[in-house]
């Protein structure tokens, strides 16, 4: 399988900055709540076919 051996980083990256982003934005800090919800959030917007990395493990 192709994507075992595909390095993601970048797109790691991207994608938890993302939400990190966006929960300092909409929450004003860093707490466990607005980080699920962040995160929830961000796949949704990626859609169904996003496979984050941690699926991968």
């Amino acid at each position: 399988m192709w994507y075992n051996s595909r390095d993601r980083t970048e797109e790691e990256e991207q994608f938890l900055s993302s939400v990190i982003a966006k929960m300092v934005v909409l929450g004003g800090g860093f707490n466990y709540e607005a980080f699920k919800w962040a995160l929830q959030d961000e796949q949704q917007r990626l859609g169904v076919k996003f496979e984050t990395f941690w699926k991968e493990w």
